[in-house]
């Protein structure tokens, strides 16, 4: 087993035999090796440093301390690119070849996620609730800013865009070539509870299904039509990362509790 130290409430990407790190502190973006687990890279984002500021002790975020966080929000990766949300309105592309910026798109919200799958990527403002998808290669406004609740669930794939209410649950898909857009049934309401420090929900996408949180539990919905395959009680979802696999199982990492849970599909 190895071990890398990274800054606090930093956000990592994987791609390959590469670990991309979103310094949460400084604003750079770290390579590591993922063998080795050392940094071979530092890439310079010019995002700036906003400070200092007294967090609260909430995930990720140690209390009791003020100092300076970088304004740079979620990163993505793959062999190809690796991407960067600028909380003051950018999205960065850096060239995993040559370990430097090599685009700047400006937009129009405040990008503290962002997802990149084939032609597109996906921006996400879920502080002030709103999203944009953007091409890939030109920036242009694929999907126009669209608003939403606080703390939006929203992924890419195969060329559509989901989107879950907080409210309803329900989730949304947008194709993004023809622009239909097809609705899941009402799921039950999001577990976030306004004021916590808890990380908001997010869905997660893949073939096998849609994987989305409500306050029951976890629901699987086809990807393509939202209907509801499987439903997964039982477990406290309030803070921690997700994804499904193809056998429709889910892995739910809690921050909180420090686990890792895996969990079979029920039949609703």
């Amino acid at each position: 087993r190895q071990q890398l130290r990274i800054p606090e409430s930093s956000r990592i990407a994987a791609a390959g035999d590469v670990l991309w790190v979103a310094d949460a502190l400084s604003g750079r973006v770290l390579r590591v090796d993922a063998a080795t687990a050392e940094v071979v890279a530092e890439v310079s984002t010019g995002i700036r440093i906003a400070g200092p500021i007294w967090p609260p002790g909430g995930l990720g975020v140690l209390g009791g301390q003020a100092r300076d966080f970088a304004r740079i929000g979620n990163i993505d990766a793959s062999t190809q690119w690796v991407w960067v949300a600028d909380q003051d309105g950018r999205v960065l592309r850096i060239d995993p070849r040559s370990n430097e910026v090599v685009e700047e798109f400006d937009v129009p919200i405040e990008p503290d996620l962002v997802r990149a799958e084939g032609e597109h990527v996906l921006v996400v403002d879920r502080e002030h609730g709103a999203i944009l998808v953007l091409d890939a290669a030109t920036g242009v406004e694929v999907l126009p800013v669209r608003p939403a609740a606080r703390y939006v669930g929203a992924e890419l794939h195969g060329g559509a865009v989901y989107i879950q209410d907080p409210d309803t649950g329900a989730v949304s898909r947008v194709d993004l070539v023809t622009g239909a857009e097809i609705a899941s049934d009402s799921l039950g309401p999001s577990p976030y509870i306004s004021g916590s420090p808890q990380w908001p929900p997010i869905i997660v996408v893949n073939d096998s299904g849609v994987l989305a949180v409500t306050k029951d539990g976890l629901h699987v919905l086809d990807p393509d039509t939202l209907a509801e395959l499987d439903r997964l009680d039982g477990i406290d979802v309030r803070a921690g990362e997700m994804t499904i696999d193809t056998d429709g199982t889910a892995w739910i990492a809690q921050f909180y509790g420090s686990t890792l849970a895996r969990l079979e599909p029920v039949r609703p």
